[in-house]
């Protein structure tokens, strides 16, 4: 064979690899939709119930958007686990003479991935004391939560803390 015949051969033989390879390499998935603006909107409508919930003192319709395993953590208690433990809180809470609890989503951030988000803002609340005293408070929460088998969001983590010292107890 010609030493131009052989330079051939092997330039075909190497062509012919290469297409190989290129054709055995996997195409890589198509990316899943992007439904963070779905999803945000979907969990301000979800807090927009439990905001109102609240403002009615509805337990059950409040309770409606926690996730079955959430936590809360609340100011100077123990960490509460599951959605009983929550609901337990929330009724005594709930009960508070003269209680006023509303709060405000600065922002929303819903993973690329579509599967979590988080949300934080300020809260202003007021009750009564013991003495029928007004009590008021200001402060910040975060909440985490979690998209469902069912694609619906439920609150998996909160927690907020106040903007100052609490308030001194009625004398």
């Amino acid at each position: 064979m010609s030493k131009t015949l052989r330079m051939f051969a092997r330039a075909a033989a190497l062509a012919a690899l290469a297409m190989f390879l290129v054709g055995c390499t996997p195409t890589p998935p198509p990316a899943p939709p992007d439904t963070r603006a779905a999803d945000e909107q979907a969990i301000r409508d979800a807090d927009a119930v439990t905001i109102k919930a609240t403002a009615e003192k509805d337990l059950d319709k409040a309770m409606r958007a926690w996730a079955d395993d959430g936590v809360s953590m609340e100011p100077g208690k123990p960490i509460l686990v599951g959605k009983d433990a929550v609901r337990k809180e929330w009724q005594e809470f709930m009960a508070q003479p003269g209680l006023s609890l509303t709060w405000t989503t600065t922002q929303i951030v819903v993973a690329k991935s579509g599967d979590i988000a988080y949300q934080y803002g300020p809260y202003e609340m007021s009750m009564k004391d013991a003495k029928g005293k007004p009590v008021q408070g200001k402060g910040k929460f975060l909440t985490a939560w979690r998209k469902q088998a069912d694609g619906s969001w439920k609150m998996a983590v909160d927690i907020y803390n106040a903007d100052g010292p609490p308030p001194k107890p009625a004398k």
